[in-house]
């Protein structure tokens, strides 16, 4: 019991002093800057990776305000990890799209690592600000290729839900709690 207790506290004093974590996104809201040189040849310095309220890799955005919404869905070629912000191909774009219109564009970045078209099925399903956005842009295939070369599609499906998503309502509780959540963030660097 006083390791519930204890557990329950932790937890409770979390919930208050801790940012609130929207359900149902593809990111947390974080800015994190790393070096990638002693991680991949021929990738160095400085990484500046941003994340805004809307869970979507990218500047701070104001829907109301775009004249374009574009959200981008994909795997690895969509999150660009060891790329920073502004060299990333969906910054890029949305900065290339409001100079030449003249008008301001939000390019959302929802891509993940390992993501697959069940993934981005379930983002597009479940993401609540996903109906905001006029054009989807999906990258898509050779993460599929190798689910099925791998044959463990149908077990991955069942992941599906967690892997999208974070602080997805659908997930048990302890899933959706602060203290998990700081602790699988730890743990994933």
């Amino acid at each position: 019991y006083s390791i519930l207790l204890t557990v329950m506290t932790v937890e409770t004093a979390l919930r208050v002093f801790s940012p609130a974590c929207t359900a149902n996104y593809p990111h947390y809201p974080t800015h994190r800057i790393f070096r990638v040189s002693d991680t991949m040849s021929g990738i160095g310095g400085e990484i500046s990776w941003t994340v805004n309220r809307l869970g979507l890799r990218g500047p701070e955005s104001d829907l109301e305000r775009a004249r374009f919404r574009i959200l981008a869905v994909g795997g690895s070629t969509t999150e660009c990890l060891y790329v920073t912000d502004t060299k990333t191909w969906a910054w890029r774009l949305q900065d290339r799209l409001s100079a030449s219109l003249g008008e301001p564009v939000i390019v959302g970045n929802a891509g993940k690592d390992g993501h697959f078209t069940l993934n981005h099925e379930y983002l597009l399903r479940h993401y609540p600000l996903a109906e905001r956005f006029e054009w989807i842009i999906v990258l898509a295939g050779i993460n599929d290729l190798g689910r099925l070369l791998r044959n463990d599609y149908r077990e991955r499906s069942y992941k599906v839900p967690e892997e999208t998503l974070h602080g997805n309502t659908a997930l048990p509780y302890y899933r959706r709690s602060v203290l998990y959540r700081l602790l699988s963030i730890r743990l994933q660097g």
